[in-house]
């Protein structure tokens, strides 16, 4: 039986990372994103070196894109979900778009957990399968100017935790990757400036291979993962006093 991972966000990124490598160890990866035309090219170059590649052109934000994407989990064999697309927003929250606001809830955290839950039937049927969600350094964190960014990332984690909790009796793994500034469009787009960046490639890598053993929590990096333990220690007012001079003036 022919493995299939499906990769959202699979067109920029650490979502293409995750193609890339996933291309090498499924038999075939459907990629889903909104821009058909890099789907296309990266389909076309994923098929040139030896894999299988399907497109899946869809905006997750839409209604009838989530659904497009759900009809399609539901119809077919995926046996291993990749929910890493995502957007970010920056700025003080009386000052966003609250429409742009909207649609990255919609995108980080209801098309997460709609793609979870239509993959999740046939995978406990099967009684094997994985999924593994994209959180952040963020999730661990209240973070004034990324504040509903910062929450969608944490709904994200809790989730995930949960779910994976739920499922340990089960052979349907599940993992949540929450690396820290990585190299990718999403700083750009989200409208402030990065410092001391990984690669995708190196965060995509560490994330298989942490789902792989089974990890839950995936934190890429010595830093990172101390970052991720602060919380355990400091009062969250001041976390939260930290994170906001952290973001202030970043665009």
């Amino acid at each position: 039986m022919q493995k299939t991972a499906l990769i959202t966000g699979a067109s920029s990124g650490i979502g293409e990372a995750f193609a890339w490598q996933l291309a090498k160890k499924m038999d075939i990866v459907i990629l889903v994103a909104r821009r058909e035309d890099r789907l296309k090219k990266m389909a076309e170059r994923i098929t040139a070196t030896g894999g299988r590649a399907r497109i899946l052109a869809a905006d997750l934000t839409d209604r009838a894109g989530l659904q497009q994407v759900v009809n399609y989990i539901e119809e077919n064999r995926i046996d291993l979900l990749v929910n890493c697309a995502g957007t970010g927003l920056y700025g003080q929250v009386s000052r966003t778009d609250p429409e742009e606001e909207q649609q990255m809830i919609q995108l980080n955290v209801n098309a997460l957990v709609r793609l979870t839950r239509a993959v999740l039937p046939q995978m406990l049927e099967r009684n094997e399968g994985g999924i593994i969600q994209a959180g952040s350094i963020l999730s661990f964190y209240p973070s004034p100017y990324m504040s509903a960014y910062a929450a969608t990332k944490s709904f994200v984690l809790s989730y995930s935790e949960a779910l994976a909790a739920e499922l340990r009796q089960t052979g349907v793994k599940v993992s949540v990757l929450c690396p820290g500034s990585t190299e990718s469009e999403f700083a750009a787009r989200a409208g402030f400036k990065q410092s001391r960046t990984s690669s995708a490639e190196q965060v995509a890598r560490i994330a298989i291979k942490g789902y792989e053993k089974g990890i839950t929590v995936i934190t890429p990096g010595f830093f990172n993962r101390l970052m991720s333990q602060l919380p355990r220690f400091l009062p969250r007012r001041l976390l939260t006093r930290i994170m906001a001079r952290l973001f202030h003036n970043r665009n």
